[in-house]
């Protein structure tokens, strides 16, 4: 009886884990799935892609949007745009806690302050040698020893 008891306590812990493992890849594919999808829809329902920013934990998500300010003042239901969306699209949401933030987008700004470019000065790019340079290097030091 023992024995049979432990057998089926693994059994029911394995099984256990299995099924939250497999709700929440579903819940990683849902994800990957909204970020692919969501902006697209509110591009053709607002007419703006927004930018956007997902979270996912284990009994909650996030959902960061940013529009621009003409469609924040045009658009007041933005929130309740996107909770019928998930509601609706991705039902494997629906027990989850489902915080929104719609924010208002930061324009890029034409200036270049220096601080996140893309262009490395020459003098910052460290010299770098191919493995058969330093080869060649190495057998010149071993010759003139």
């Amino acid at each position: 009886m023992k024995k049979f008891c432990k057998c089926l306590f693994r059994a029911a812990f394995w099984g256990a884990i299995a099924y939250f493992g497999y709700r929440f890849y579903q819940r990683v594919k849902a994800v990957s799935g909204i970020s692919k999808s969501m902006p697209l829809f509110l591009k053709n329902v607002l007419g703006e892609k927004p930018s956007m920013a997902l979270n996912l934990a284990f009994s909650s998500m996030h959902i960061v949007l940013g529009f621009s300010k003409e469609t924040l003042e045009k658009e007041e239901n933005i929130e309740e745009l996107v909770r019928e969306y998930l509601d609706d699209f991705y039902p494997v949401f629906n027990g989850m806690s489902i915080s929104i933030k719609i924010s208002e987008r930061e324009e890029e700004s034409g200036e270049d302050d220096g601080c996140c470019s893309d262009e490395v000065a020459d003098d910052e790019i460290p010299a770098t040698t191919s493995a058969s340079e330093e080869a060649e290097k190495n057998e010149a030091d071993s010759e003139k020893e």
